[in-house]
Parts: C-alpha cells; sequence; structure tokens
C-alpha cells in the first residue's frame, strides 16, 4: 500500500521528548461569517500526484481528536464536483466517510459520538465493491454496493470546504486537532 499523501507539520518535541505534529483549529461555528480560507489546508491536485479515487481500494486515515459535532475534515471535490467526491465529516460528533462516484454513493458512520477530545484513529476504506469504517482499528460499519471512479480536479482540504458561502453551503469548519491524514491506494 502506497501514501499518496501524507501531512503533518512539525511542531518539535513535547514535554516528555516525543516528537509533535498536526494541525490545531480553534473553535469556529461552520457557518458564521466572514469566511476564512486560511483556516483550510489544500494539496493541490496534479498529475503527478494521483489524489482521485479509480477501480483499486482507496484508504483515507487520518488521526484526530474534538469536542465538536460538526466540520468536514478531509474531503476532494464537493456536493456538485464534476467528477464526484470524498469526504469524511463529523456531523452530530459521529463521523462519515462519503464516497460518491461515477456508479453510485457510498456512505457509512460510526457507530457512536467521538468527540470527547481523545486522539482516534479513523479509517475509510472504499473497495470496488463496498465502503467500510474503522475507528481505532475496530470495524464500525459498511456499505456494500459500486461507488466507481472519483475523478476532479479540486484540490483536496482539511478542515473544511474552499468553495463555500456563508447562505446555503457554508464552509463546514474542523474545530479540533488533526495529527496526519494518509490516502493509500492498494
Amino acid at each position: 500500500m502506497g501514501d499518496l499523501i501524507e501531512t503533518g507539520v512539525d511542531f518539535g518535541l513535547d514535554g516528555e521528548g516525543n516528537q509533535v505534529t498536526g494541525y490545531t483549529w480553534p473553535r469556529r461555528p461552520p457557518a458564521v461569517p466572514p469566511v476564512e480560507p486560511y483556516r483550510i489546508i489544500q494539496v493541490p491536485d496534479h498529475n503527478e500526484l494521483d489524489l482521485n479515487v479509480a477501480s483499486e481500494t482507496y484508504t483515507v486515515e487520518l488521526r484526530y481528536k474534538t469536542r465538536e459535532k460538526f466540520g468536514n475534515i478531509v474531503q476532494k471535490g464537493q456536493a456538485q464536483a464534476r467528477g464526484g467526491q470524498f469526504k469524511i465529516q463529523n456531523p452530530q460528533g459521529r463521523p462519515s466517510c462519503l464516497f460518491n462516484g461515477s456508479l453510485g454513493r457510498g456512505a457509512t458512520r460510526a457507530k457512536v459520538a467521538l468527540n470527547d477530545n481523545e486522539w482516534h484513529v479513523l479509517t475509510c476504506v472504499r473497495s470496488e465493491t463496498k465502503v467500510e469504517m474503522f475507528v481505532d482499528g475496530v470495524f464500525q460499519n459498511r456499505k456494500v454496493g459500486r461507488t466507481g471512479t472519483i475523478n476532479n480536479k479540486v484540490p483536496v482540504t482539511i478542515g473544511g470546504k474552499i468553495n463555500c458561502d456563508q447562505v446555503e453551503t457554508t464552509c463546514d469548519y474542523f474545530s479540533g486537532d488533526i495529527d496526519y491524514v494518509k490516502m493509500s491506494i492498494g
């Protein structure tokens, strides 16, 4: 399994000598103006780094913590994006994985809320015939069905949306901490 993208910012050492990497977003309701695009981390779409979802198994893994019950954690494309989208979001504190491709939509959700401000590893796996979610290595849920390919020119965003308005769509800002995001194929 080869990593397509791995993000993180080196913050040096914590008080116990451990390396600290990650992002922190202070609380910001997802629909409060003004739009703050600097809150969003973007990984541009380009040919050398294929971030689109083909027929192979595609995995998105992240380590995060939050107290909040909202926010888009990571995504590529938006609901109306030509070429489809995938995203991990946090409605009611229960994260969900969504893959919306050329053949259909597959989404699954954690069984319990994870907005306990504890670190969790969330893994979303889209294979040819299903979407599955794991939390801290434990299977949560599965949606059987084909989603097909997702191929758009939109950057991967971490922490919210880049194309937002404060009336109909909102920016769906994530509030909390993300240690890393990994995307892999195979």
